[in-house]
Formats: structure tokens, sequence, C-alpha cells
């Protein structure tokens, strides 16, 4: 009579999604002429080991926001430069908050003015 032994190995675990990360939480942006031109950079670094596709969400700022680009892949180590043009059409104080979707993943960003 022969007997076999068998081993029964399980592996549980969770995928972690892509990371990324902006330079900057908020900006501050001062005190910017009506209708003047202010354009900023912000620095979106991929600090995973995998692909990060990124969608702006959208939002109701209107024309006083333009960013570029809304959407792409930012590939592990790598770093996009995403620009801000800003262009206020009052006097006063703006708080605006840009949510970016990172696929795979089940958080959003948000960069603050």
């Amino acid at each position: 009579m022969s007997y076999e032994s068998f081993s029964l190995i399980v592996n549980q675990g969770e995928g972690i999604g892509p990371k990324v990360r902006f330079n900057y939480d908020k900006l501050e942006v001062g005190g910017p002429f009506v209708n003047s031109v202010q354009k900023y950079e912000i620095l979106m670094e991929n600090i995973g080991h995998i692909d990060a596709p990124f969608q702006l969400q959208p939002q109701a700022y209107g024309q006083r926001f333009q960013l570029s680009p809304t959407s792409g892949i930012v590939k592990p180590g790598e770093r996009t430069i995403i620009t801000v043009t800003f262009r206020p059409d009052f006097v006063g104080d703006f708080d605006e908050s840009f949510h970016w979707a990172i696929q795979v993943c089940c958080i959003v960003l948000a960069v603050l003015w």
C-alpha cells in the first residue's frame, strides 16, 4: 500500500493599484489681475510598479481654468507635467479642486486651488 502526500498551498493577498503623487497638494496663486493669463505646472509622478491611466473628472469651473493633458498614462517611474492655465474673470478668492481618477485604483486624487 502506498500513500502519497499532498501539500495545500493557499496564497492570499490584495492587488495594489497604481500609485501616483502630485508635487502640490494645494497651490497658492496669489492675487492675479482680472483677465490676466497665469500658467502653472503640476507634476504627476507614478511611484508604483504598474501603469497609471488618469482622467480629469468633469467640474463646473468654467473658462477660468484649462488643464492639459486631461487624460493619459503615466508609466512606472515616469512623470507627466500637467499645465494649468488660469484666467480670473473677477476679483476675489478662488477655491477650486481638480479631481483626477486613477484607473484600476479606488481613490480620487485632488489638487486644490
